[in-house]
């Protein structure tokens, strides 16, 4: 018998649309063009600042993807915290580090970052670079490493898109509240109070975009209403003129949130470009210089399957129900799920059917969720999983909404 732990999974819903293939695809929003560069062994990093070109990496190392001739070149990917100006931000043992464009370290400052990797945002001239770890929130002269605003009173989510377009002020989420703070005096200015701690973009044309769950507000104007998920926030492409975002769907009720990508203009309506479905988003980024987005898809998600071992010959009749009809109502669900895996039906496929069915026979039987009935149906799908070659059962969320 296994032992098993009870977990609990968010679910969302969204748009549809139709699935796109693995690999990195190429939609360029202006003439409606779309296209595969890039097949499912890569993974999309970043573009070239000139957006010619898309960074790679591949199994057999770093690559740069010419989008005019196709041609794969080796290039060394930058980290994640390189600025306009060639400076860097690094994250070490005793805190955050700034390098000039020559590698000499400018400035440090001591921040710990326990659970979440930095958020970071340099503007558009490459004067500024913000970054919050935890509650530090940092300001910071990109040429000299001089800090001009150090706050730790409050947590601050910040995203790429913080600064104005001149650079004169950040727009972030503090303590619940989405603000205005001007460079370098510091000076905060409430634009919006909110339930939430939501993700906020400003555009190159000035507009502000606040992403909460369900909708897109963009200051001034009309929003957008969309199930998004809003733990990665909406952000605009280069000409100020569109919002990404990420949508968010679950199959049912019961099982995990799958994600796709949308477009939207303010006011207008939300179009789905990638549908959520079961292979992994790995990145949805702006060219810098154009409207077109490049999309990262992983290959479809399946269970592995192992050895395969033979099928049992009964299902059992007693999961601990203080009924025989009880019984007998999780025993179909067993049925149903033993007759899926034999025609060859994939472990998520079969147990997210599962939690289907059982969330009605609880609703039925109020000890159908009691932990002696859970772990006899999930012993006896272990069975099954086992002979078709899927791993067990290993929570309880897996067969219970």
């Amino acid at each position: 018998m296994f032992a098993r732990v009870a977990a609990l999974a968010g679910v969302t819903v969204a748009l549809g649309a139709v699935p796109a293939a693995a690999g990195v695809r190429v939609f360029d929003l202006g003439t409606g063009a779309v296209r595969t560069v890039a097949g499912d062994d890569s993974v999309l990093r970043a573009w070239t600042p000139d957006g010619a070109g898309l960074l790679l990496d591949k199994s057999g190392g770093s690559v740069r993807l010419d989008l005019a001739t196709g041609m794969l070149t080796r290039q060394e990917i930058p980290g994640d915290w390189v600025g306009p100006g060639g400076q860097r931000l690094e994250l070490g043992a005793d805190g955050m580090s700034l390098r000039g464009a020559d590698g000499r370290v400018l400035a440090s400052y001591p921040v710990m970052s326990f659970l979440d990797e930095p958020a970071v945002a340099w503007s558009r001239d490459g004067r500024w670079v913000a970054f919050a770890v935890d509650r530090d929130f940092y300001v910071v002269d990109a040429a000299t490493g001089r800090a001009v605003l150090h706050q730790s009173e409050r947590e601050t989510a910040l995203t790429e898109q913080a600064f104005a377009p001149d650079g004169s002020a950040l727009a972030v989420a503090q303590g619940r509240a989405v603000v205005r703070i001007d460079v370098p005096s510091g000076h905060r200015t409430t634009l919006l109070r909110t339930g939430d701690l939501p993700g906020v973009a400003w555009s190159a044309r000035g507009q502000i975009a606040i992403t909460r769950d369900r909708r897109i507000s963009v200051v001034g104007v009309p929003g957008i209403r969309v199930a998004t998920d809003s733990t990665r926030p909406a952000l605009w492409s280069s000409d100020g003129q569109l919002l990404r975002f990420i949508i968010s769907r679950a199959p049912d009720e019961c099982s995990p949130a799958q994600d796709g990508v949308g477009v939207a203009a303010p006011g207008g309506t939300p179009r789905a470009l990638v549908a959520p479905g079961t292979r992994e988003l790995r990145a949805a980024l702006w060219s810098p210089v154009a409207a077109q987005l490049a999309v990262s898809l992983g290959p479809e998600q399946k269970s592995p399957r192992g050895k395969r071992h033979p099928w049992p010959r009964r299902i059992a009749r007693d999961y601990a129900m203080f009924s025989r009809r009880g019984d007998a109502a999780v025993r179909r669900l067993v049925v149903r799920a033993a007759r899926s895996l034999r025609r060859g039906a994939d472990r998520e496929a079969v147990l997210s059917r599962v939690r289907l069915d059982y969330a009605k026979v609880a609703d039925r039987y109020d000890e159908a969720l009691d932990t002696a009935v859970r772990e006899a149906v999930a012993d006896e799908l272990d069975r099954w999983l086992r002979a078709a070659g899927f791993e067990p059962i290993e929570a309880f969320d897996e067969i219970t909404c």
